[in-house]
């Protein structure tokens, strides 16, 4: 069957969009560091100028360009569920201001953890200890308030973890520089 494709690459993903004479269309992204899915979108279009056109090549650049986080988010929810300890590394590397060139780390970046982190599974799972890891290793790109946040959450809900990964974590952020 005839299609035309066409093929877009940025320093964080690739992606495909594929025009079949079908008026079928694919959205396809996938991230560079590993070649995880970032997006996949199919649209069954009459014309060029359909809005679902439209909605999904603006879904497509914002995950081509890192822009958009919910992929990354749904990423990292998935390897904990899965219980993929170097696929959780990799999703938080995404969410890195070195992987996305950003300056700081984004407060929904910030906001979007913690709350991760107040799920009751995560209380007793290993992987809580590499999500608190984040704020560590990214503690140079948190703002003060930010940093506020961190310091907040870890006094109401620090002594909750129970792995030994996590509550070593929570000891560092505590008693270390890291958040200061």
């Amino acid at each position: 069957m005839p299609a035309a494709f066409a093929d877009f690459a940025s320093k964080f993903a690739i992606g495909r969009i594929t025009f079949w004479v079908t008026g079928e269309v694919d959205f396809e992204v996938l991230d560079c560091t590993d070649g995880e899915s970032l997006l996949f979108r199919h649209e069954t279009v009459e014309t060029l100028d359909a809005r679902q056109l439209d909605e999904a090549y603006d879904a497509f650049i914002a995950a081509t360009t890192g822009a958009d986080l919910d992929p990354k988010f749904a990423r990292l929810q998935r390897c904990i569920s899965q219980c993929d300890s170097e696929g959780v590394g990799n999703a938080l590397f995404g969410l890195s201001p070195i992987h996305n060139d950003w300056k700081t780390v984004p407060d929904e970046v910030v906001e979007t953890l913690l709350a991760m982190l107040t799920i009751e599974q995560m209380y007793k799972s290993p992987f809580a200890g590499q999500v608190l890891n984040y704020f560590e290793f990214e503690s140079d790109r948190l703002s003060e308030d930010q940093k506020s946040r961190c310091i907040s959450f870890l006094k109401a809900h620090g002594d909750q973890f129970d792995h030994v990964h996590s509550r070593q974590v929570v000891a560092e952020l505590r008693h270390g520089t890291y958040l200061k």
